[in-house]
């Protein structure tokens, strides 16, 4: 009788220490992270043990770069209950290039136990790449000789180095070198 009573014991320890929520298939949107955009954090939160987990919530803490925050209550999850939870953010319009985090922590209450705790930290990166428009004073050009096109290049993204500028064109062939008049970049046609 007495190994019964330990045994069960032990049991209901065993099952106590393992009740908990699971969280899973987390999806960011948009999947290109910019500087000044706004997306999402979808994520399913399940309760895949026999116990009741109840006043189950998600305090979000965001940084300087990755503006989010608040607490989202989701109520009181019955064994096998699962919902999709979605967050969302945006990225500071001056934010660099990088890997930044969104820290998600999940508060939940189980009767065997108490109030539990669980941290997600999700890495949001984040990237800029140079994004490229060629403005030009001439809309058409008809000749059967060498011509010059005038134009503007503007970079409305990140931080540009290295930059080449080509023709990709079978109507057109570019001879000689392109210069860029611009001192900040070491630019050549290849």
């Amino acid at each position: 009788m007495k190994m019964k009573i330990v045994f069960f014991a032990f049991a209901l320890l065993l099952s106590a220490a393992f009740a908990d929520i699971a969280i899973t298939n987390y999806t960011v949107l948009p999947a290109t992270l910019r500087p000044g955009v706004a997306g999402t954090v979808s994520m399913v939160v399940s309760n895949p043990d026999s116990e009741e987990v109840t006043g189950v919530s998600a305090d979000v803490y965001g940084t300087s770069a990755i503006i989010s925050g608040g607490t989202y209550n989701f109520g009181d999850f019955k064994s096998g209950i699962s919902t999709v939870a979605t967050v969302p953010f945006s990225i500071g319009k001056d934010v660099k290039a990088g890997i930044y985090t969104l820290s998600i922590r999940w508060v939940y209450y189980v009767d065997t136990v108490g109030v539990k705790y669980k941290t997600l930290n999700i890495p949001l990166k984040v990237s800029n790449p140079a994004s490229w428009q060629m403005l030009t004073n001439t809309d058409v050009v008809f000749s059967n000789d060498d011509f010059v096109v005038s134009g503007r290049l503007r970079n409305s993204g990140g931080a540009a180095r290295d930059v080449r500028i080509t023709v990709t064109s079978d109507e057109f062939f570019q001879t000689g070198e392109t210069p860029v008049n611009d001192p900040r970049l070491k630019a050549w046609a290849s």
